[in-house]
């Protein structure tokens, strides 16, 4: 099973505004508050938000070193609701997609 670490990265006020994610050691992917990215989870059976586009909402620390739980609060934009995700199943959206997510 494959490893998942978070570590926050706080601003002068003390906001959470981006996540560097881990997987096996290795720096995979880094996470802004506000962009937007797609869910794509690991397991090929999981169908439960595959595919969806949300936007970061926040990042909400736990009590331990400032790391993160396994998930992030997002907003899914096909339907504006709140909801939650985990961290290692948020892919960026390629930049020159044609695919219509405005």
């Amino acid at each position: 099973m494959r490893k998942c670490d978070v570590k926050l990265v706080e601003d002068h006020d003390g906001e959470f505004w981006k996540a560097k994610i881990k997987v096996d050691g290795v720096i995979k992917r880094t996470l802004y508050m506000g962009n937007k990215y797609i869910i794509k989870p690991r397991n090929p059976l999981t169908k439960r938000n595959r595919d969806r586009i949300v936007t970061i909402r926040k990042f909400v620390p736990d009590n331990y070193d400032k790391n993160i739980q396994a998930y992030v609060s997002v907003k899914f934009l096909d339907n504006n609701s709140v909801g939650r995700a985990k961290f290692c199943e948020l892919e960026e959206i390629a930049p020159n997609s044609t695919s219509d997510i405005d």
